[in-house]
């Protein structure tokens, strides 16, 4: 009798605490913990040195911290444009692109006039995108097969402002 009156007690200060610890964190502090950590725009390197990033970009033409108007993964670059996959979301933001090699439905691709004044960065990120480091680059970096997202221009839907090539590392 005494071992069932001792193992309640324990049952019930386990899920108390249990209870207790599991609702320390509200998930809107988790989320903006989260959204700070992409903001401070830094890179840990193998030295695990934490740097700021290197691109000079100007703040008010610049929208690289908003999320893109479209996202996907390069199937063709031509001389002016380049040639996407969409990308789709699943659940809590989770994207997806088609294969390498699988067969893309029309409706799932997009073309993209490259301009002269498109400014187009490589973004490094570390720890599943929480960390990031930004450098310009050129037409010459987008690849086929990269993952990219792309800021279009307000007055032309079909003409990005910004091209961002991303490049995930573990």
């Amino acid at each position: 009798m005494k071992c069932r009156h001792i193992f309640k007690i324990i049952l019930i200060t386990s899920i108390l605490l249990i209870t207790i610890s599991g609702c320390s964190v509200s998930n809107k502090s988790r989320q903006d913990s989260s959204s700070a950590v992409n903001k401070s725009n830094v890179q840990q390197d193998s030295s695990s040195t934490v740097n700021k990033s290197n691109v000079q970009q100007d703040k008010e033409s610049s929208n690289l911290e908003e999320k893109p108007d479209l996202e996907g993964r390069v199937l063709s670059i031509g001389e002016n444009e380049i040639t996407i996959a969409k990308a789709s979301y699943k659940g809590n933001n989770i994207m997806t692109c088609p294969k390498k090699g699988a067969e893309v439905k029309p409706k799932d691709m997009e073309k993209i006039k490259i301009t002269g004044t498109t400014k187009i960065i490589v973004r490094n990120c570390y720890n599943n995108g929480l960390k990031y480091e930004d450098k310009a680059a050129g037409k010459e970096d987008i690849k086929e097969e990269d993952l990219i997202g792309i800021w279009v221009e307000k007055n032309d839907e079909d003409s990005a402002k910004d091209i961002c090539v991303y490049i995930f590392n573990k």
